[in-house]
């Protein structure tokens, strides 16, 4: 059922009444910002003009001051009080107060010795900086404070300035009518300009398009077409009722066309989105097959990592032991240059260990068995042992490690040789790559609930690129130099999954010719299933992007 609407007002009369409005509230808006504008610009004056008037007597008792004559003992000020008052009319009084409140000097003689007791104005002469408030007294007054300090820098006193609130209201009042006054008269002649320019160019083109639009509804001749007269908007509505028209019929058919098409396309599309979904389906069970498979291979990688490190353990404990019968000659005699050899030998047999250790910690912590034996822990003491078992490595390069602990840092319960293993690793790192006759520093502090502990080197910093992956298993920033100075990648991998073990984080911050700093919490506050937290490490990445690299490597096998 169409609907109907009864009005007994002209599109004339409603945008007649619409202009009316809004011409009503465009000059009241601007009658109000303006009187706010002015409120608020002559606040600001008088308050600029009276912060002006006391740094003038803040400096005339500077003057005072800097001749050693101590502010109690200056006499004769009062004059100049007065003098502002009555330069100023709308200043209504000028004082120096102590910092008791009591009035040094007053433009009124009879407040001169009176203590002010009011909160508010005690914490304004009180504060170093100058303030602006309203106080109250027989009437309100906008009071300004500026502080006033002897030769030696101490906070002596102040100068305080008012001005009535009254003054402000009084001057808004004026101003509030006289934007009334204009506003009226602007409205009135506003209005009759619009309403004879409304019947000249709105109301007549539109009755001319209701004729054209009545015989169209009753005759249902669709060529009839508006006489376009103008190019205005109203123009462009009469071009575009005739286009509209001319239309019609075509549109008609067109409609019906595509509705059919749409059809066709509906069963295309269902077609094509039941092939896609059935192959969502076969690749659904592709994924969850090759996860199955990474997991798999995920406890394979662990369980060979762990046999293999045991059963190279053992023959380099002999290898080692051997050599070292040899050095100390208790399987005969060995010259100078066989000695020499043999140490070499032995250095590198005993980073070959080292690396063994490494490979084991790690399977040990990705599986979750390796153990933690959690004591009361000093940390003052760990530090200072870990740095002077590090000093000799250090001394080999003139390098220096500085150490800075907190007074009462509190103790710690995780596990002592496990925290030193990170420890050394961080100092040993920033020792490799600090440049001879340098300086390592290390550092711990209590900081909120946790320890945070600090290891800075000299050396020539990491790329920004890098950084994100620097706690990864098996990853190096620059192999040719991680060669030079040995390593694998595994200590800070390590280092990680010990502090997460122990309920902690571990991160860096480096610039290039820097250094780096390489920085670990622990939490005052004992954690519980330290095995258990390391299981959430992704310690080779096979939980995110390497993830995608297996599951390549699978589906093309």
């Amino acid at each position: 059922m169409p609907l109907r609407l009864k009005t007994r007002f002209s599109l004339k009369a409603k945008i007649v009444f619409v202009i009316i409005g809004v011409l009503s509230l465009y000059f009241s808006l601007s009658a109000f910002i303006n009187s706010s504008i002015f409120t608020e610009e002559y606040f600001n004056t008088l308050e600029s003009e009276s912060v002006v008037i006391g740094h003038s007597l803040e400096l005339q008792l500077d003057r005072l001051l800097r001749l050693g004559i101590p502010l109690e003992e200056i006499t004769g000020f009062e004059e100049q009080c007065q003098e502002i008052v009555n330069n100023y009319e709308d200043i209504s009084y000028a004082m120096v107060v102590d910092l008791n409140g009591k009035i040094l000097f007053h433009n009124d003689p009879l407040q001169h010795g009176i203590t002010i007791n009011d909160p508010e104005v005690l914490n304004a002469v009180k504060n170093y900086e100058e303030t602006v408030q309203i106080f109250s007294m027989d009437e309100e007054y906008y009071d300004t404070t500026i502080p006033i300090f002897d030769t030696h820098g101490q906070h002596i006193g102040a100068v305080r300035i008012g001005f009535p609130v009254e003054i402000i209201n009084q001057k808004t009042g004026v101003i509030i009518f006289s934007s009334v006054i204009v506003a009226l008269v602007s409205f009135i002649i506003a209005t009759i300009v619009l309403i004879f320019a409304l019947s000249t160019w709105v109301t007549k083109p539109i009755n001319k398009l209701i004729v054209v639009i009545k015989d169209i509804r009753e005759k249902g001749d669709l060529n009839k077409k508006v006489e376009v007269i103008t190019r205005d908007e109203l123009g462009q509505l009469a071009s575009s009722f005739n286009q509209m028209t001319a239309d019609l019929k075509e549109s008609r058919d067109k409609l019906v066309e595509a509705r059919e098409n749409l059809e066709k396309q509906v069963v295309e599309r269902t077609k094509e989105l039941q092939q896609t979904l059935d192959e969502l389906k076969e690749s659904q069970k592709k994924i969850e097959l090759q996860n199955v498979q990474l997991k798999r291979l995920d406890r394979l990688k662990s369980a060979f990592l762990n046999t293999t490190s045991h059963e190279l353990r053992t023959p380099m404990a002999s290898i080692k032991g051997y050599i070292q019968l040899l050095l100390k000659q208790s399987l005969g005699e060995i010259s100078e240059e066989q000695k020499n050899a043999l140490n070499v030998v032995l250095r590198n047999t005993g980073r070959l260990d080292h690396l063994i250790q490494d490979i084991l910690d790690i399977s040990r912590l990705e599986s979750g068995t390796m153990k933690f034996v959690s004591e009361k822990t000093d940390v003052r003491m760990l530090m200072e042992e870990t740095v002077e078992t590090m000093q000799s490595l250090a001394d080999r390069k003139g390098i220096k490690i500085n150490l800075e602990i907190e007074d009462k840092i509190p103790e710690l319960v995780v596990d002592q040789e496990r925290i030193r293993q990170v420890l050394m690793n961080l100092i040993d790192n920033a020792i490799k790559f600090s440049p001879n006759d340098s300086g390592v520093m290390a550092r711990a502090r209590k900081e909120k609930d946790d320890v945070l502990f600090e290891v800075k080197d000299s050396g020539r910093g990491i790329p920004k690129e890098h950084q994100d992956k620097i706690f990864g298993t098996f990853y190096q920033v620059d192999s040719g130099m991680d060669r030079k100075f040995g390593g694998v990648g595994l200590g800070l991998a390590i280092s990680r999954g010990i502090v997460v073990s122990h309920g902690g984080k571990i991160w860096m911050e480096s610039n290039m010719d820097n250094g780096s700093t390489f920085r670990f919490t622990l939490p005052v506050k004992p954690v519980e299933d330290m095995e258990g937290r390391f299981k959430e490490v992704d310690m080779f990445g096979l939980k995110n992007k390497e993830l995608y690299y297996f599951a390549e490597i699978i589906s093309h096998r």
